[in-house]
């Protein structure tokens, strides 16, 4: 599953949530990222469309993050975010008996940004 977001603070998140460890879900976030940067006004046309033009125009693009969900992260996962110079977030959840949990924050690298 693919989400994108607009924090409170107007700069552009993709969110990618994965179901098992090793789904490239790091490689996959990066790739979106990349595309939503390359196509800054078909998002803020979507923005404008949603919300309204003053929302589309507050968008902060100087440090667009990803936040990627999965149940768990391999130790060469952890070690590429921390190698990278992009704002990445690893969230770990866990199924309650149909009830989500996360591990928020456990891991994150907030680099210099694009």
């Amino acid at each position: 599953m693919i989400l994108l977001g607009i924090e409170v603070v107007p700069s552009v998140q993709r969110i990618v949530i994965k179901r098992a460890v090793n789904e490239s879900v790091i490689n996959q976030g990066l790739f979106y990222l990349d595309w939503l940067v390359d196509h800054k006004g078909e998002f803020q046309l979507l923005v404008m469309e949603k919300l309204d033009a003053d929302a589309a125009n507050d968008i902060d693009w100087r440090n667009p993050r990803v936040i990627c969900v999965a149940s768990g992260f391999t130790r060469y996962d952890e070690n590429a975010v921390m190698q990278m110079s992009r704002s990445i977030e690893l969230v770990r959840y866990q199924d309650f008996e149909g009830e989500l949990g996360s591990g928020a924050g456990d891991r994150s690298q907030d680099g210099p940004g694009v």
